[in-house]
């Protein structure tokens, strides 16, 4: 099943001239630490390179979990099943030596009186019916039930790198996200402070530092103040994201993309798999449990006679066919085949269920990347209404100055607004890498050209917060 992710990124093109908001816009300390630059790749390395690297990197860490350790041993385990059809030949050598107690052994005739004192046997026999009718079949049902097991290692390694991806797309946002609250932060309790001092100078008509104001301030305050403490601080111990997001695909797949992927399900392929599997066991239990053996082998017995000691030996073959009594074998046999059927049937759903995930996954994709749009653009105008403000608290003799509060609640609406666009990124940014583990070449066909520069800002997808609230 393919697990639907939470995300999707737009990108809009940067506007304006630089100067206007006079802010730090290097990159938080924690991203710095965490990841690796675009520019610290090998130089002949595509962009899109790094991320499908990035991804195998997932891979390799994902592989050596004890999930997937246990899912290899599980597969292990099959194989070994696979080895013991193969070396299953039907043949059976049996060594047999019996001494009797004295007089148990004896036997009298009109001849006399005869003593058997030992009886030994070696005999080597072969099971014509699970040679020639079912040892095929019940091998070719151990490796189809290998090949289930190796499609359900694939499976479940690529459930786990999709949680490691998501861990590692979230540390990597997390850490633009937690400077641009802090920014915040600081902002809004600078407005809180200046709003208390025109509180009371008891001139609210004057410094407009209105109760519904104040409670404004307050909302927002708890607001950055709770977002600041859901971002965790621990990051997992997984290879960090690359930096450059702008060489990823925006445009999610479409309706080709999704029935070709579809058709490669490996949910699917297990259950084509198990459905060959069922009907080679089912194979296997022809003939309702007859055997027929043939033997052969060598026999020497010791008897006691009253004209003394006397050894026979001699070879001896024949056959002997077992035929089981009831009907236990034709019902396992019937269970298997209805088991193969739907098994069958269920890789048929596991593709069309494979194709409503993809769908899903699709229009999640673009619902983010509209959302995304949505967010930059709010990120836009704050940051040019910031501006503004600025502007006019440069000039107080032109009679618009805004109050000292109002310039510091703008800031903190803005520093929240850069936040909420790194919180969609990551959304986006899932998305794509989702569909890059299960399509590595769409990933690579549908890379764009990159902006590494702009990327590393804090106020991507602008190479700095100056130049965002240009016109």
């Amino acid at each position: 099943m393919i697990k639907k992710p939470l995300g999707s990124f737009f990108l809009l093109a940067a506007m304006g001239a630089p100067g206007l908001i006079h802010v730090a816009a290097a990159q938080p300390a924690a991203a710095q630490d965490a990841q690796t630059p675009v520019a610290s790749q090998p130089r002949q390395a595509q962009p899109q390179a790094v991320w499908l690297n990035f991804l195998d990197q997932l891979k390799e860490v994902a592989k050596n979990s004890p999930e997937m350790m246990a899912e290899a041993a599980l597969l292990e385990a099959e194989k070994e099943s696979y080895y013991a059809e193969r070396g299953d030949l039907g043949l059976e050598l049996s060594l047999s030596h019996t001494r009797y107690p004295e007089g148990s052994g004896s036997s009298s005739s009109g001849s006399g009186f005869t003593a058997l004192e030992e009886y030994s046997e070696a005999r080597i026999s072969i099971d014509l019916m699970h040679l020639l009718a079912r040892r095929s079949s019940s091998i070719d049902s151990a490796k189809a039930r290998v090949e289930s097991a190796e499609y359900e290692v694939d499976l479940k390694a690529i459930e786990a790198t999709i949680r490691l991806m998501e861990d590692a797309v979230t540390a990597w946002t997390y850490g633009y996200r937690r400077e641009a609250l802090n920014n915040a932060l600081a902002s809004i309790e600078g407005a809180k402070s200046k709003l208390k001092l025109s509180e009371q100078a008891a001139m609210p008509e004057i410094t407009k530092a209105t109760p519904t104001k104040v409670a404004e301030a307050i909302i927002l305050h708890s607001e950055i103040n709770n977002n600041l403490k859901a971002i965790s601080s621990l990051i997992p111990n997984i290879p960090p994201s690359p930096n450059d997001f702008s060489v990823l695909p925006i445009t999610p797949p479409d309706g080709d993309d999704i029935y070709e992927l579809a058709s490669q399900d490996l949910n699917a392929q297990i259950l084509k798999a198990e459905s060959l599997a069922y009907k080679e066991k089912a194979e296997s239990l022809r003939g309702n449990g007859v055997s027929l053996s043939l033997y052969g082998g060598f026999v020497e017995q010791e008897t006691q006679a009253a004209s003394g000691t006397d050894t026979e030996d001699g070879p001896q073959y024949g056959a002997q066919l077992t035929v089981p009594l009831g009907s236990n074998q034709h019902h396992l046999r019937k269970k298997a085949e209805f088991e193969a059927h739907a098994a069958k049937l269920g890789a048929l759903a596991a593709v069309r269920n494979s194709q409503r995930s993809l769908v899903e996954l699709r229009d999640h994709w673009a619902e983010a990347v509209a959302r995304m749009n949505q967010s930059q653009e709010n990120m836009r105008q704050q940051a040019a209404l910031l501006s503004k403000l600025r502007r006019r608290a440069g000039s107080p003799g032109s009679g618009q100055a805004p109050e000292p509060w109002e310039v510091d609640m703008q800031a903190a609406v803005f520093w929240t607004a850069v936040a909420n666009v790194w919180e969609k990124r990551a959304v986006w940014v899932t998305d794509a890498l989702t569909w890059g583990l299960l399509s590595p070449e769409y990933l690579q066909a549908n890379a764009r050209t990159g902006n590494a520069q702009s990327s590393r800002s804090l106020c991507a997808p602008y190479v700095s917060c100056d130049e965002i609230a240009g016109n």
